[in-house]
């Protein structure tokens, strides 16, 4: 009996080694594909995998202002939400492709002081934008140079604009005036106006680590670029009985920071191999 199991292993190991050698005889060009790595001697494996993530946020867009608008109203930059669906292309934990769905919300208040010639009210925009992003990553430090699963990405993209609800007006102008009915005032214009700039710029940086081997948690900080004075409101006013006509307005300006989390889910690894020599 004793003798029949060493036989046995004996074979299994045998049945093993020639397994191995003849994949590794094999030109790399005719060498399987396969979602499991081989360590073979003199090859270099190389990956590819797809992920599917879902990424949340805040973006914190920031405000200018024209004329001495701090002593006319104040408009303060309100955290937004931000969403995604990513669906990506992993080259070897080096490079990155990823696109997908992300959604941003925009809110521009302005508050305006009451005055003995007006009451104080509010005027702003409220909407939300659905972009389609496509954004390049490359992995520029690994923390774990033994597993290279956590490690550090930049990335480099963009997005177009799809849909935006409700749809604003470009430009619109009121006279606050008609309503108001002041004695003093002749006039009180208010113009709303959202670009429809159809595109926007991004620059991020990310830290990813592995909670499994399918399943990973990054941390993620990006750098948003839209058209400048994207969204604007304006004021003229002009005073009745000849008094000084004045002109505020504030903006958001280009850049917004985003920041959040993303999970995201990895389908197999499929390796391909190539000489060393």
């Amino acid at each position: 009996m004793r003798r029949c199991i060493l036989l046995f292993s004996f074979l299994v190991a045998v049945i093993e080694t020639y397994a191995q050698e003849e994949e590794y005889y094999k030109i790399p060009e005719s060498r399987r594909k396969s979602h499991e790595v081989e360590n073979l001697p003199h090859l270099e494996s190389r990956f590819s995998s797809f992920y599917v993530g879902l990424s949340g946020g805040m973006r914190k867009p920031y405000n200018g202002s024209t004329g001495d608008f701090s002593s006319f109203g104040e408009n303060k930059s309100s955290m937004n939400e931000w969403a995604e669906l990513n669906l990506g292309l992993n080259m070897n934990n080096r490079f990155f492709v990823e696109t997908g769905v992300a959604r941003l919300k925009n809110r521009f208040s302005t508050y305006v002081y009451g005055t003995r010639s007006y009451p104080a009210f509010v005027m702003g925009v409220d909407n939300r934008q659905w972009y389609i992003p496509v954004v390049l990553k490359k992995r520029v430090l690994s923390l774990n140079r033994v597993t290279k699963n956590a490690y550090i990405n930049l990335g480099l993209g963009g997005g177009v604009l799809v849909a935006t609800r409700p749809e604003p007006p470009h430009r619109f102008t009121m006279d606050v005036q008609k309503a108001l009915q002041s004695r003093d005032l002749e006039y009180f214009n208010v113009t709303l106006s959202q670009s429809r700039s159809l595109m926007y710029g991004e620059l991020s940086v990310e830290l990813k680590g592995n909670i499994t081997d399918r399943l990973e948690i990054l941390v993620f900080f990006k750098g948003i670029f839209r058209r400048p004075e994207y969204i604007s409101t304006t004021f003229d006013i002009e005073y009745a009985g000849g008094g000084p006509s004045v002109q505020y307005g504030v903006f958001e300006k280009a850049g917004s920071l985003v920041f959040g989390l993303q999970g995201r889910f990895n389908s197999r690894k499929f390796y391909r191999y190539t000489s060393r020599i």
